[in-house]
């Protein structure tokens, strides 16, 4: 089964294994509750930004490239922060990742995008007396291709394949 993997630079679908899995990123001092798999509305999560008439013939054209947000339920401020040190080390903008997302109409796909990390301020609420961050838009990503899948097609050959190449 795959899951929300994230994880810096561009690379390909196999070597996004569990290690960048976002429910396995260490455990903070101030985390009340686990690190849950971001949410990621299929309305806000697209293959193109916008599609136009194309010709005369009534073919329509795609624009754009894979974009979309990762939501989280809650995040402690220090689980915030090591999202932003681990993936967004400079700036926070335009940071390479690569990512593992779930889009319903595709079903799990592996992207080369870029980042951009959205201060918790403008992107969420707080839950009063918990110390959390709740409906946080932390994550934004744009212009996102399709991960090579990476590795030899071989006699390992198996249902993963599927899935663009994504370990289990």
């Amino acid at each position: 089964m795959s899951a929300y993997r994230i994880r810096t630079g561009t690379h390909p679908a196999s070597d996004m294994t569990s290690t960048y899995n976002v429910r396995a990123f260490p455990e903070q001092t101030d985390q009340h509750v686990p690190w849950f798999s971001p949410v990621t509305p299929s309305e806000m999560f697209r293959q193109y930004d916008a599609q136009t008439p194309g010709g005369l013939d009534g073919t329509r054209r795609f624009l754009g490239r894979w974009n979309g947000s990762w939501y989280f339920n809650a995040l402690s401020p220090g689980q915030i922060d090591y999202i932003q040190t681990a993936f967004f080390p400079d700036n926070g903008v335009n940071q390479q990742l690569t990512i593992v997302t779930y889009v319903v109409r595709k079903g799990w796909v592996c992207l080369n995008v870029y980042g951009h990390f959205n201060e918790p301020a403008d992107a969420g609420s707080s839950r009063a007396g918990s110390g959390q961050m709740e409906g946080l838009r932390l994550i934004d990503f744009d212009e996102g291709v399709i991960a090579n899948s990476g590795g030899d097609f071989n006699s390992d050959f198996n249902s993963d394949f599927s899935k663009g190449g994504i370990p289990a």
